[in-house]
């Protein structure tokens, strides 16, 4: 994977200490560092003519150059009364978080880096979980699946395509963007979008999932093509950065569908055991099956369906499938739908996900 060559300079060696060491120790995207503490030695590599992909300086610093950068790859961190903050610069908050001063820069200077860090060769398997009966109610299946990942040291990212979101029910994070924001670069038709999507995701703490916060308008998943889909799922699967990927929606015989089977490791066709829940998994067994024959696919060892006890003893009356079929325990909610890694349901979940 190719590397981001960054100029860091500050006259806070604290600052740059810290900041560096988290910037190296990040795996995706992958930085080449080179570091300033005075305007003088920054001065002298400016005139040498050296270029980085971005050059990020304090702002106090940048006002006691005597070269300057050019500004296209420049971002300032302000550490200096605004007063004194160069007009027309692009500039963030210096005294923020390391994994958000790195987003932060990212997304502003991604579109000039002139190469796309994507990796073919490096894929991430992903876990598409499809609800047949259209939500999580009661059934929180892929967020539990994306925790389980987590748990089991898998770096994981969630994402929630449906048209009301549950990304931000069940994580939380700081970082303001989210599928959204990736979205309108995935439309855009941005350069480096790798790098977009990292700029776009945020970890929550509690799980240590990482997630894509929920989109803002319905309609940015409604008006989502083929292609759009194809270049969300190769900018956040194309690289090291995670391992698994979860992605979460409402079962849809529709264009996106056959993009999203394609491109999974693992397919869960996860369903409550109401007795309504029963033609919609004979049906959405037929659509798989003709999916199978239309485009010459095997997809017997990907497809499982899930089924969650959520009414006692009901008479499903599923019949004869042509996948596999496991069934879980109703599951338990902690406060304000936090994951109960304690309960059968997580536990039965676990071991389905292994197999």
């Amino acid at each position: 994977m190719s590397q981001i060559r960054l100029v860091l300079a500050d006259r806070d060696t604290m600052f740059l200490e810290r900041f560096s060491a988290y910037l190296l120790n990040n795996k995706n995207p992958s930085f080449s560092l080179i570091l300033f503490s005075n305007e003088s030695m920054l001065d002298e590599w400016l005139r040498s003519g050296e270029k980085a992909d971005i050059v990020a300086i304090s702002s106090a610093l940048y006002n006691d150059l005597t070269e300057k950068p050019d500004d296209d790859n420049l971002v300032l961190l302000r550490d200096c009364p605004e007063s004194m903050l160069p007009a027309g610069l692009k500039s963030i908050f210096k005294y923020r978080p390391a994994s958000f001063l790195m987003k932060e820069i990212i997304s502003i200077c991604a579109g000039k880096i002139p190469q796309d860090i994507d990796n073919e060769n490096d894929q991430s398997n992903i876990n598409l979980v499809l609800y047949a009966d259209g939500s999580d109610v009661f059934n929180p299946f892929a967020p539990t699946l994306a925790a389980i990942k987590t748990g089991s040291g898998r770096k994981t990212l969630y994402i929630s395509l449906d048209e009301i979101s549950d990304a931000d029910d069940y994580f939380s994070g700081d970082n303001p963007r989210g599928l959204s924001e990736m979205l309108y670069f995935v439309k855009s038709r941005k350069e480096n979008l790798s790098l977009k999507a990292e700029a776009c995701t945020t970890l929550d703490i509690g799980t240590g999932v990482y997630f894509m916060k929920g989109h803002h308008d319905s309609r940015d998943i409604l008006n989502l093509t083929e292609n759009e889909l194809t270049a969300l799922l190769k900018s956040v699967s194309s690289n090291s950065s995670y391992e698994e990927i979860v992605i979460s929606r409402g079962f849809s015989n529709d264009p996106l569908l056959p993009v999203l089977i394609r491109s999974a490791s693992k397919i869960y066709i996860s369903a409550l055991n109401h007795f309504t829940s029963a033609n919609r998994i004979k049906k959405i067994n037929s659509i798989l099956r003709e999916f199978e024959n239309k485009d010459n696919m095997d997809l017997k060892e990907k497809v499982v369906f899930c089924i969650t006890n959520a009414v006692p003893n009901p008479p499903l009356g599923l019949g004869s499938l042509d996948y596999g079929i496991r069934y879980l325990s109703g599951p338990i909610y902690g406060n304000n739908l936090l994951l109960n890694s304690s309960g059968r349901y997580f536990s039965e979940l676990k071991a389905i996900s292994e197999n």
